[in-house]
Order: structure tokens, then C-alpha cells, then sequence
């Protein structure tokens, strides 16, 4: 009998991660054949500290579980900030208070939200809701055509500089919001980086209006 492809309606925490990172939709036979390949517990993206992971001393089988973990981090923290605006929706179990467990939508959820993508939790503050489900239609929605591969997806490229793609590189890499404003010595470092690897003569001065210009006004003030 021949096996049966179903693609789920709704997508575990992980799922959502694997749609947002490689395009990989929920279905069936997928999970069932990827049932070898092992897991990682990830910590939940931290937005005042975007680089963590490169810093955790972590062991891996192989190069590929390595790459796996790391596009699936990147993709949580895409995920969380969906979930922060309420551009997508997501529904998990609660303990009522008469001990009852009760499935709701999860609302007005904060930037320090936290995801465990392992146990399919989410936690806000004190209160953690279990068995996440996230629409599937959500994803495609939000993830399909404005996420683009490519780093330059903040502006319709009909026009765009070396320097203009930096710029959006680093603030889809370092999760910058009007939240999360890093010092301007690490945005310079950052885009210095960015120019050798565009084969761009690395500026110091150059950088560093850069940085100026991707922090908001009000961050500038104190000139850190």
C-alpha cells in the first residue's frame, strides 16, 4: 500500500522553524522520515544578545546537525518577532484555574517571550503554554514571498548599492528593532566585517556613518 503525503494544517514550534528556514512544508511522510536525525534543544533567541549562539559551546555530531541547529535559531528568532508584531497567530494549552487544561490563542505576546522549540512550549512570563500550533496558511503568508532568501528584502530591488545591502545584512542579522539597538562600536566592527566579505575596502569612517544611520535618532543622542 502506498504511503500517504499529508500536509498538516497547523505546525509544532519546530515545524514552523523548518518552514521559515528551508521551505520545508509540515507533512507526514517527512516527519516520519526524520525521525533519525537528531535534534537540538535551542535556547530562545535573546534580542539583546543576537550573537549567542556563535558563543555557546556546543557539540555536534556532524557539520550538518551544526548548520541544521544554527538555521533553525535564525528562524526563531524570525518567528518570535511574527509572533511579537501579531503578524501570525498561535494557540496553545493552559492550566485553568480549577485545574482544567483549556487550548486559547495565545494574545498580545511580548519581545521577551520565550520559545523552547524541544518541548514545544511557549512561556510569557510566568504563564507556559503547551503543545504550540501555529496555521500553516499563517506561515505561507508571512514567511513565503516577504522573507526572500536573499539579505536585501527590506526594498524592492530595482536599485540598490553594495553599501545599502550591508546595511539591510546587518539589521536582519543582528535582529535590530526599535527595541534592540546595538552600540554603534558594534554595528561599525559588524559592517566592517561585511565590506571585506562584499570585497569592498574596509572604512572606519565610512563604517561608522553607516552605523549612524541604520540607529534610530533617539539612540544617537548619547552618542554610545
Amino acid at each position: 500500500m502506498k504511503h500517504r503525503t499529508e500536509i498538516f494544517e497547523n505546525c509544532t514550534l519546530q515545524q514552523a522553524c523548518e518552514w521559515i528556514a528551508f521551505k520545508i512544508p509540515p507533512m507526514e511522510q517527512i516527519r516520519a522520515n526524520a525521525q533519525g536525525f537528531k535534534r537540538y534543544t535551542l535556547l530562545s533567541p535573546d534580542f539583546e544578545n543576537p550573537s549567542i549562539f556563535s558563543s555557546l559551546e556546543l557539540n555536534f555530531a556532524t557539520q550538518a546537525d551544526k548548520d541544521y541547529s544554527k538555521q533553525i535559531y535564525d528562524a526563531a528568532a524570525k518567528l518570535k518577532l511574527a509572533l511579537y508584531d501579531g503578524d501570525i497567530n498561535a494557540f496553545g494549552v493552559i492550566s485553568t484555574t480549577n485545574g482544567q487544561f483549556q487550548l486559547q490563542q495565545i494574545t498580545d505576546i511580548p519581545n521577551t517571550v520565550k520559545l523552547n522549540i524541544d518541548q514545544n512550549t511557549i512561556q510569557i512570563n510566568d504563564t507556559t503554554y503547551t503543545d504550540i500550533y501555529i496555521p500553516f496558511q499563517d506561515l505561507k503568508r508571512e514567511f513565503h514571498s516577504r522573507h526572500s532568501t536573499t539579505a536585501f528584502n527590506a526594498i524592492e530591488k530595482r536599485y540598490s548599492t553594495p553599501y545599502m545591502e550591508i546595511m539591510v545584512e546587518v539589521i536582519n542579522e543582528l535582529k535590530i528593532t526599535d527595541t534592540n539597538q546595538p552600540l554603534k562600536k558594534i554595528l561599525t566592527d559588524v559592517i566592517i566585517q561585511k565590506m571585506t566579505e562584499h570585497g569592498l575596502r574596509p572604512s572606519q569612517s565610512l563604517a561608522e556613518y553607516m552605523a549612524t544611520i541604520i540607529r534610530l535618532p533617539e539612540s544617537q543622542k548619547g552618542h554610545a
